[in-house]
């Protein structure tokens, strides 16, 4: 549901879905890549405009493409607009995209902060420090209208306060505000009328023609009272054997996986007890999840698996698989499929000596053979530049 005055109009780039340059943003990083039944590549990432900071100011951007890469067609699914498209301590944050598809619809996700939030000051005003959920009992988005109390709450596009229905206020699917038809802001701008919770969210759209258009944002309660934050581990997420949508997600104490049964109405997610950072899921040949995590100072690539049982998935260690990478950055998984052989392509930068960018250099994929009576062993690995997109690790 965009609002056009103020979303980036679409375009069109060649062989690559987001050269510097693209809509007039110098920076695009936290890239994703799916394929649907049609062949149509649809990839997404973060609009870093004219910083590389994690928050200040970060959009969404979605990219298309039917011919096999030669030409892509972008759109912004998700804009918030209040930093002037540029770096802002004080602004409102998009970023860390993550694609789920079936082959035909589509789910994007993503970490939404209110204006001058993010998980440290080092890129923006505040931390996130308020251990609530951002929600109340009902599941309803808390807001205020003064700064101070938090006695208003978001329900079905209305603004209500004491259970009645402020008259004339209504709140569309971008979190944009609008009194009697007038357009007032957003509820995660900071010079709104209502504002939203300074807490982390994560917020949901759909597509069903592709990735041409998509749908207002629904909110995923997942952070849990107690807790500063918690985050999405972005890239892809998938649909396993069984039809359940599913990703990561962390909050700097565990490691979560959250599914849903009906396809997005609802969420549940399971805790590992195990300390890791941004990790992506892949379904294994026997039904188990395995989790790929960024563990910091391991340098190796490790996994913890959900093993399904009569009471659900459930966590079991976290796995050193001893083939070195450097752990503090994300790992992306992929089931690849090949007659009745099964592989796993794991992709992630193998340079865990340090540097300007803290060891994220000398990218390689890692292929590793699905062994039945064992487990997933290394077979042979290949240099690579690139992970899914032509955009530096």
């Amino acid at each position: 549901m965009k609002s056009p005055f103020k979303y980036p109009a679409d375009g069109m780039t060649a062989r690559q879905p987001f050269p510097a340059g693209t809509a007039g943003s110098e920076n695009f990083r936290i890239p994703g890549l799916v394929t649907l039944d049609d062949g149509t590549l649809v990839a997404t990432a973060d609009v870093r405009w004219d910083s590389e900071s994690d928050g200040g100011g970060m959009d969404l951007i979605v990219s298309r493409s039917t011919d096999g890469g030669e030409t892509w067609h972008y759109t912004f699914p998700a804009y918030l607009g209040d930093n002037g498209d540029r770096y802002s301590p004080s602004s409102s944050t998009l970023m860390d995209p993550l694609m789920i598809t079936d082959g035909r619809k589509l789910w994007l996700f993503a970490d939404i902060f209110p204006a001058g939030y993010s998980l440290t000051t080092a890129c923006t005003d505040h931390a996130f420090s308020d251990l609530r959920t951002g929600f109340d009992s009902e599941g309803r988005l808390l807001l205020t209208a003064d700064g101070e109390n938090y006695d208003h709450c978001l329900s079905d596009g209305k603004i209500f306060k004491d259970g009645k229905a402020l008259s004339g206020i209504t709140v569309d699917g971008s979190f944009d505000i609008y009194e009697n038809g007038g357009y007032k802001g957003n509820l995660f701008f900071a010079d709104a009328p209502f504002r939203a919770f300074p807490a982390s969210y994560i917020c949901m759209q759909t597509s069903e023609d592709g990735g041409k258009s998509w749908s207002g944002f629904s909110l995923v309660p997942v952070k849990e009272e107690g807790k500063k934050f918690t985050v999405i581990g972005p890239g892809r997420g998938i649909v396993t054997s069984r039809g359940e949508l599913m990703f990561s997600a962390y909050d700097g104490e565990n490691v979560y996986l959250v599914f849903s049964k009906d396809g997005g109405k609802s969420w549940k997610k399971i805790t590992s007890p195990f300390a890791g950072g941004e990790s992506q899921p892949v379904e294994l040949p026997n039904g188990n999840i395995r989790l790929m995590v960024r563990t910091g100072g391991i340098n190796q690539i490790c996994y913890i698996d959900f093993v399904r049982t009569e009471n659900g998935l459930q966590p079991g260690e976290l796995v050193k698989t001893g083939v070195l990478n450097f752990s503090q950055c994300m790992v992306s998984a992929l089931r690849v499929t090949r007659g009745e052989k099964e592989y796993l392509l794991i992709c992630c930068p193998s340079d865990h000596t340090g540097g300007d960018w803290g060891g994220r250099f000398n990218g390689k994929v890692y292929i590793f053979l699905w062994v039945k009576t064992v487990r997933w062993c290394l077979r042979t690995q290949c240099s690579s530049t690139t992970a899914s997109l032509p955009i530096p690790v």
